[in-house]
This record gives structure tokens, C-alpha cells and sequence, in this order.
């Protein structure tokens, strides 16, 4: 059985850039896949993007928080089989880079679905907090003007979408675009959320799926960015993913199934620590840049 579609895409826009949908005759929507990266997606050997005229019709999208590109390249293909397993197999690039305003989890999440930068005063949605506050309560009063998102561009073409996150603080996009998200699941236990995306996948279809799975940036917030328990989390998190694609296949979903892995920003790399090789070229933050490490995104 074929494994799900495997396309590493920009950080920044990986959602919007995938799921452009084009509407077809009245009562047929038809999702399409577009893919306009930040930075240059560089296929593997022998993958392709998926073309417009494919039959794609379900994206899932897993943001894993936190995810330094460098850590892929530490632990290795024994140790992160499934993220070495898509850098393999599909198109992808470690060198994508986060929204260069700001490096935290909820702007730069809020940026992945709406395509825009952060600074309202310059056209961007305005999101600079990170936390659970209510005012603004949504992304248009943050913006001072409507802002549309890749839900709101689904509905619009008569499809559907859900957001399971393990932060409480997405629900600031349940408020925004209240009739476009379809579902929202908040799980703080990364293991629990990915039980509940695997029963949701095998029971409802949808067009999109956003996952958002925080292990890696509370190990590192707790423990310290590239700790053992960082890396373990990184290890967590490629397990949960392959549970996932593991859902899509055995449900026979995979050959019309999209699946797009992204990470909203890393961390510092110790200025002592030389990584091993890495499948992708990696590298450190440029002094102009030294607080946004490389970021990264692909899709199976």
C-alpha cells in the first residue's frame, strides 16, 4: 500500500500554500494542492510535488513545537525513523525560516494559516501574544480588519476542517473563524491528542486536519533546548506522528491523503555543539539571525 504524499514545504505559509481549494461544479469541490515555500523546497531523489490534477482531497497538517532541525540530525534515523523515513522519501528542506518578527507558538501558528506576517502595521494579523488572553479575543480585533484563514477558504468551497492543539491558546482561532473550524480538541498530553486525531481520521472525513503537538518545546522551556528530555520529546513526537500516518494507511486513505510536518520555531543551538551529519544540509543561525534557528517543514 502506497504511503501518504511526502512534500516538505516553507514554514511560514504550509497550510495556505497547500490548501489552495478550487471549487469545481456545484456540489464538487475539489481541493488542490499548491506549493509556493517560503524558502526553496528542495525534493529528495526520485519524489515530485504532488500536481494540481492529482486526487488529493485530505491534508494533514502536524506542527511539532519547538522542533529544532538540528535535533533530526542528532538522534538520527534509528532514533526519529519517521522523520527520516519523509526527509527521505519526499521533498523537504531544513532551512525554512519562522516569521522573523517574532519566534513564539501562537503567532507564528497564526501566521502558517493565514499567510500573513505578524505586524498589523505592516499587513500582518497582529497576533504578538502567547497566552490565553481574551482581549483581543480574536485574530480580527488584533488586526483591526477582517482576516481569513485556510478554514475560512475551505468553508467557503464546502468543506471542512478541524484543529486538535495541546495548548489552550489555539482556541483564539475557534473564535476567530467559529463557523470554519469544524472541530476544535484541546489535549495537553501529546499521546492522548493523537488518539483522538486517530479516531477523528478513521471516523470523519475532512479536508484539513491541523495537529498541534507541544512536546518538544515544553521539554525544552523545562529542561533546556537540546536536554535528554528534549530530545526524548523530539523522539515522543516522531512516534506520535507515525502513528498517525499508520491511522491514514490502514484506514486505505494514503494515496488521496497529504501530509504536510512543519515546526514553528526552534531554539538556540549551543554555540559548543557540532551536529553529526544530517540527511538535509543543516545549518546554524547567522549572526544577523541568532535567535531563529533554521526551521522546517514536509509533508508525507
Amino acid at each position: 500500500m502506497l504511503p501518504p504524499r511526502r512534500v516538505l514545504l516553507g514554514v511560514l505559509c504550509c497550510a495556505v500554500a497547500v490548501l489552495i481549494t478550487v471549487a469545481g461544479p456545484a456540489g464538487t469541490a475539489t481541493p488542490r494542492v499548491v506549493s509556493t515555500a517560503t524558502s526553496a523546497a528542495t525534493p529528495a531523489a526520485g519524489a515530485s510535488l504532488a500536481s494540481p490534477s492529482e486526487a488529493i482531497s485530505q491534508v494533514v497538517v502536524v506542527s511539532i513545537d519547538g522542533l529544532n532541525p538540528q535535533a533530526i540530525g542528532r538522534l538520527g534515523a534509528r532514533r526519529t525513523p519517521v522523520l527520516h523515513e519523509m526527509i527521505g522519501e519526499g521533498a523537504s528542506t531544513l532551512q525554512a525560516r519562522s516569521a522573523y518578527e517574532l519566534t513564539l507558538t501562537l503567532p507564528n501558528h497564526t501566521s502558517m494559516v493565514t499567510g500573513r506576517r505578524i505586524d498589523a502595521e505592516d499587513d500582518g494579523h497582529g497576533v504578538t501574544w502567547n497566552d490565553d488572553r481574551r482581549q483581543p479575543a480574536t485574530v480580527q480585533a488584533a488586526a483591526d480588519e477582517p482576516v481569513e484563514s485556510v478554514f475560512t477558504a475551505l468553508r467557503s468551497a464546502g468543506l471542512r476542517s478541524a484543529v486538535f492543539a495541546s495548548k489552550s491558546k489555539f482556541t483564539l482561532w475557534e473564535r476567530s473563524w467559529p463557523r470554519a473550524v469544524n472541530r476544535m480538541l484541546i489535549r495537553v498530553d501529546n499521546r492522548a491528542l493523537t488518539r483522538a486525531v486517530s479516531r477523528d481520521l478513521r471516523a470523519t472525513d475532512r479536508a484539513l486536519t491541523f495537529v498541534h503537538l507541544s512536546g518538544p518545546d515544553g521539554a525544552g522551556h523545562d529542561s533546556g533546548w537540546f536536554s535528554r528530555d528534549y530530545l526524548q520529546a523530539v523522539r515522543s513526537a516522531d512516534r506520535n506522528l507515525g502513528r498517525i500516518l499508520r491511522t491514514i494507511d490502514r484506514a486505505g486513505e494514503a494515496e488521496r491523503t497529504l501530509v504536510i510536518v512543519t515546526a514553528d520555531h526552534g531554539a538556540r543551538v549551543p554555540a559548543t555543539w557540532i551536529p553529526p551529519s544530517c540527511p538535509t544540509t543543516g545549518s546554524r543561525s547567522s549572526s544577523a539571525d541568532p535567535v531563529s534557528p533554521p526551521g522546517w517543514t514536509f509533508t508525507i
